[in-house]
């Protein structure tokens, strides 16, 4: 009976390691899964209220697009200092935080542009850098859209920022209007060369910006894009010489994929040995019911 006893807590045991350790396999993707919903619901309700921004507010952020061309955009941080200066007062009465989305076909993705790149708009979506342009367009301008990479539990924003190629189109949609911008030029910046993504003179861009090289976030992967059909050769296109990433990526997803399956197969073998444990003690017992008495 003891061992009896012994054998079921083994079992009992190593069916909980298994269903933990399935858990813990399944727990990127799960969070990647509640990313996709939430970024759908805030989709969802930015669509029902961008009615609420009238034409007056379209005027404020041209004002604010303005005024931070004229004062050379004085206070620009790094997007991961978390310490930037708060978007004026006219950005600050916008009825919501969430001006819009991003979305890029070659990366198949479409997030949420959050007002602010504060650590938790950053962990929700693609964040405009405060003292840098709002993406409406517009000469003398430069929107600069930062977002994480995410991790092994993270949610993949601008992860595959890397398969973006010269000439590829992004898509911004406001509350007024969809801009469409082109891919001109792949740069790899430090932290702290904030002038790197500054705005140039007499154009319209939109600047992506992430940690590089996945997952560490010692350098700057840097997008510029320019907005299609307006380009005024001031930005040259190019790509440098980088240190990729993809190698590390691809191995983190394969190392994914076959942990799921060796746990697949391990409480497959563990379910048809208990199985046959209890077919053999099944089988003992009818043979010694069924044995003769002396």
């Amino acid at each position: 009976m003891k061992k009896r006893n012994i054998s079921y807590l083994i079992a009992f045991l190593a069916i909980l390691l298994c269903i933990g350790g399935f858990a813990l396999l399944l727990y990127p993707d799960m969070k990647h899964l509640s990313f996709r919903m939430e970024t759908r619901q805030c989709l969802d309700s930015f669509e029902a209220n961008k009615k609420l921004i009238t034409k007056n507010m379209y005027l404020k952020v041209e004002r604010y697009n303005k005024q931070i061309y004229e004062e050379k955009q004085i206070g620009l941080k790094d997007a991961w200092s978390y310490e930037e200066n708060i978007f004026s007062k006219e950005m600050a009465s916008l009825p919501m935080n969430v001006f819009g989305y991003l979305e890029i076909p070659r990366m198949k993705i479409k997030l949420p542009l959050y007002i602010g790149a504060s650590k938790e708009h950053l962990a929700k979506g693609a964040a405009i850098l405060s003292q840098t342009s709002m993406p409406i367009g517009g000469e003398n301008t430069n929107s600069v859209i930062a977002a994480h990479r995410g991790g092994y539990a993270g949610a993949s924003m601008f992860r595959d920022i890397e398969k973006l190629k010269i000439n590829d189109d992004i898509h911004i949609t406001n509350p007024w209007r969809t801009l469409t911008y082109t891919v001109r030029k792949i740069v790899v910046i430090l932290p702290k060369d904030i002038d790197a993504v500054k705005i140039v003179d007499s154009s319209d861009m939109v600047t992506l910006i992430t940690c590089h090289p996945y997952p560490n976030n010692t350098q700057r992967y840097v997008v510029y894009c320019e907005r299609k059909g307006e380009h005024k050769g001031t930005i040259k296109q190019r790509s440098e010489v980088y240190e990729t990433s993809q190698e590390w990526i691809q191995k983190e997803q394969i190392f994914h994929t076959m942990s799921m399956l060796g746990g697949f197969v391990i409480f497959l073998l563990l379910c048809a040995k208990r199985k046959g444990c209890i077919s053999i003690k099944k089988h003992r017992t009818k043979e010694s019911r069924g044995g003769k008495r002396w």
